[in-house]
């Protein structure tokens, strides 16, 4: 697996079904994975990261609305 979660080729049935069964038969995994996931989110997604990326992105669309 990836660090969180399995990655499988476009449209590729068997290869689905079969990540999915091995999630399904590890609990130990999922909940690996699932950890790694939220902290990542977690850290990514918090206030003081989002926050100052909207401030520069809504002052950009102003900024070239006023030309």
């Amino acid at each position: 697996p990836h660090e969180t979660g399995e990655l499988v080729p476009v449209r590729d049935v068997a290869s689905m079904a079969t990540a999915l069964g091995r999630m399904m038969k590890s609990p130990e995994v999922r909940l690996a994975l699932g950890a790694k996931a939220r902290q990542i989110a977690a850290q990514r997604y918090r206030r003081q990261v989002v926050l100052p990326r909207l401030a520069t992105l809504y002052q950009s669309l102003v900024t070239s609305h006023h030309r």
